[in-house]
Order: C-alpha cells, then sequence, then structure tokens
C-alpha cells in the first residue's frame, strides 16, 4: 500500500467491500477470480495504490459499465485475501 497515515483504514474498507460481494459468489466463481486478481498481482508494474484505478480483471467484472471495471491495486490486494479465507474456510467445511 501506499504509505499514507489512513492504509489501514482504506484496506480495510476494501475488505469489507469485497467480503459482502465475494459472500454471494459460488465456490467456482470465487476460484477464478481469485486465479484472475493474482495473476494481476504478479504483473512487474503492479503497485498496490490505494484509489488510482488502474487494473482490470478478467471475470470479475465484465458486465460492470465501462468507468467501473477499473480497480485501485490496494483494492485487488483485499480481494485476493478475502477469496483465499472464503476458499479456506469453504475447504475447512468440506472436510468437517
Amino acid at each position: 500500500m501506499s504509505g499514507s497515515a489512513d492504509a489501514p483504514r482504506i484496506a480495510f474498507s476494501y475488505a469489507v467491500f469485497w467480503t459482502k460481494q465475494a459472500r454471494q459468489w459460488d465456490t467456482a466463481r470465487q476460484t477464478a477470480v481469485l486465479h484472475a486478481v493474482r495473476a494481476v498481482l504478479r504483473q512487474p508494474d503492479f503497485e498496490p495504490n490505494d484509489y488510482a484505478r488502474r487494473y482490470s480483471v478478467p471475470g470479475l467484472d465484465d458486465e460492470a459499465p465501462a468507468g467501473a471495471r477499473a480497480h485501485a491495486g490496494a483494492s485487488l490486494a483485499a480481494l485476493a485475501q478475502v477469496l483465499a479465507a472464503l476458499l479456506g474456510q469453504a475447504a475447512q467445511l468440506d472436510q468437517a
């Protein structure tokens, strides 16, 4: 993230937003989006910026209006963490 003093608050806000969204998706979509997000996070020019909407993720917002298809790096980092946690919980429930 950027060095701003608000970075923890911003990360928390993104995590809350993505948790609400991703909990509505089935496991297959969660998995597909996680793989797509991780590919973006691995790009050499990726920067976990707080607000600049520089990154698009195939399969995440395909039906969204053009202006809503890009995400800040910090948002995608939070999404990856949320999805990993949700999928980890799903795997644990499957084993129970």
